[in-house]
């Protein structure tokens, strides 16, 4: 049983408006701390990245799902493991690129972006894997 008295088409929109409002925040958010912080070129560079691999998974995500429904089944089969394998390499490099810019325009300790990594940004993914794979 859901938890929301919406059903069908209004649940899609409500989720779809509630993604819209995060993404919105979050860019908000991260301009203004750009802004308070003094970080602005860092902080466009940043968005410039998620909105390349925004959109570029976009319309990779329009194309598999078109191959799924409309590919033979043989063709349709393979649509899975590949998207998940783009996906895998798009966000090691948007990472990467990230990580890549950040040391070479800053100089503090390694270790605290090794931190940052392990706990904001790999731990998180470890325990959603964990639990939709437990359950």
């Amino acid at each position: 049983m859901l938890l929301f008295p919406y059903r069908g088409p209004e649940l899609y929109f409500l989720f779809s408006g509630l993604t819209v409002l995060v993404y919105l925040a979050r860019i908000f958010l991260l301009r203004m701390t750009g802004f308070i912080f003094g970080l602005r070129e860092f902080v466009n560079s940043y968005l410039y990245i998620l909105y390349t691999a925004t959109g570029t998974i976009s319309f990779l995500v329009l194309f598999f799902v078109l191959t799924r429904l409309l590919a033979p089944p043989s063709l349709a089969e393979l649509a899975v493991p590949g998207m998940q394998l783009i996906f895998l390499l798009f966000f090691v490099y948007q990472y990467t690129r990230g990580i890549w810019y950040l040391v070479n325009t800053f100089q503090f300790p390694k270790i605290y972006l090794i931190l940052y990594l392990c706990a904001f940004e790999i731990c998180p993914l470890l325990i959603l894997g964990m639990g939709l794979f437990n359950s």
